[in-house]
């Protein structure tokens, strides 16, 4: 609630009036930017009484903002909720948060909406004679309002200053979430080259080879150290500090008179023998926790007759001519209860999963026999949208082959081409929607 501009809030302080009057003003300059249309509905039904005469421009400005201020500020205050239907709704609020911090965002991106639905609603509101008949309409057309015709509108009027506003500072790029606006990139870093499998391996070896060539030249230089440490013992070039009596104890100075070698070894031999002690106490506590486990095993109840039939080989079916007697060889199953039920609830949850992912991307019930007639229709449009670009473009529908066997230049051409023709029919199908 901190992060509210301050024409949402409804304090009443002069601040508070100022940016809201500011914000209606916004609102005004994008429906003329939008469709001017519009905005002569709303002056003709912010029109002051009969009684009320007003001759300065200034004066017919400032009741326009009081009673237009009127329609907007309960739709703004409550974030279109109640005015617009849940998905619409949660598409604004995306593109609001995008530029939560950045106060000129906010303000753009509110008053852009507002002016949307203003102009997507003008038809219903060009017979209001007063601003609460323009709330009531607003209020009850508003949830009929599609998600796609508000990203249509942006695309068209908006997306080029929202993206100006969320880069102004040269920070990384946010994009508008608007499926219809194609991206080719979310941030400016650097994308690395995508490796192989041999670069990966060829990597690894390299690296292996730089760890063992440097094992190697610290081997070498403990070698060298060693081997000066040993000639300067045999030629008396090297020569003890103290002088010890052969009559005490002399342990420690021994110990510190030791060839380096020798201290290696000693070092090697004390760390196997830790180690050893530490795997021994490694292997007594994972004895331990096993028969832990084992008692907190619930106890299967089994009957008789499952039991005897365990351990009691069953009579032969009949008896060899040689009189020796073939008992099979019991195998016992030994099945693991705990594994068994964690199977069980993995397979149960993976079930769940998929039943809620199949609900979500595809509906159910009346919502997924909704979803597959829209997606038909759609499917349909854009085959006969392509069907029209091409006799547009070519002059006759392309054949299985005709325009893989163009030239590569053609084809790039005539690729935009189409592209255009198929927005541009795109566009008149908006429109022809907006105008039921």
């Amino acid at each position: 609630m901190g992060l509210r501009p301050g024409f949402m809030d409804d304090s009443g302080t002069d601040e508070d009036k100022e940016s809201l009057q500011e914000f209606v003003s916004k609102v005004i300059e994008n429906l003329k930017h939008v469709d001017k249309k519009s905005l002569e509905i709303i002056r003709e039904a912010c029109q002051p009484p009969e009684d009320m005469i007003i001759t300065t421009k200034e004066g017919k400005r400032k009741h326009l903002l009081e009673d237009f201020s009127a329609v907007i500020c309960p739709v703004i205050r409550c974030m279109f909720v109640g005015f617009l239907n849940v998905e619409s709704m949660l598409y604004i609020w995306d593109q609001y948060m995008m530029g939560v911090h950045n106060c000129q965002y906010k303000m753009e991106c509110l008053s852009a909406y507002v002016a949307i639905v203003i102009k997507l609603l003008s038809h219903h509101l060009k017979d209001c004679q007063s601003s609460t008949a323009m709330q009531r309409v607003i209020q009850t057309q508003g949830p009929k309002l599609q998600t796609h015709q508000f990203q249509y509108q942006i695309k068209k009027y908006f997306v080029d200053k929202f993206k100006k506003l969320l880069k102004e500072k040269d920070e990384d790029v946010f994009p508008v979430l608007d499926p219809t606006q194609a991206w080719s990139h979310w941030n400016r870093e650097v994308i690395p080259d995508r490796t192989t499998s041999v670069d990966r391996r060829r990597a690894r070896d390299l690296r292996l080879a730089d760890r063992q060539r440097v094992l190697e030249e610290e081997r070498e230089q403990w070698e060298k150290i060693i081997a000066e440490e040993e000639s300067k013992r045999k030629t008396g070039g090297y020569l003890p500090y103290l002088q010890l009596d052969s009559s005490k104890p002399a342990s420690r100075s021994q110990h510190n008179n030791e060839s380096p070698l020798n201290q290696l070894e000693n070092e090697r031999r004390d760390r196997i023998e830790t180690e050893r002690k530490l795997q021994a106490e490694i292997n007594m506590l994972r004895e331990e926790l096993r028969a832990a486990r084992r008692e907190q095993r619930p106890l299967t109840t089994l009957s008789l007759e499952t039991v005897v039939s365990r351990y009691i080989m069953p009579a032969p079916a009949n008896t060899p001519q040689d009189g020796i007697v073939q008992y099979p060889i019991p195998i016992h199953s030994i099945v693991d209860d705990e594994a068994e039920e964690v199977k069980n609830i993995l397979t149960e949850m993976i079930k769940k999963v998929h039943i809620s992912t199949h609900k979500v991307a595809h509906g159910a019930g009346r919502a997924r026999s909704n979803l597959d007639k829209e997606t038909l229709r759609f499917i349909n449009l854009h085959k006969e949208h392509l069907k029209k670009a091409e006799m547009k473009v070519f002059g006759h529908y392309l054949g299985s082959n005709e325009f893989d066997s163009l030239p590569s230049s053609q084809k790039e051409i005539k690729s935009a081409e189409l592209m255009t023709v198929i927005q541009e029919l795109i566009e008149e199908d908006h429109e022809r929607q907006e105008r039921r």
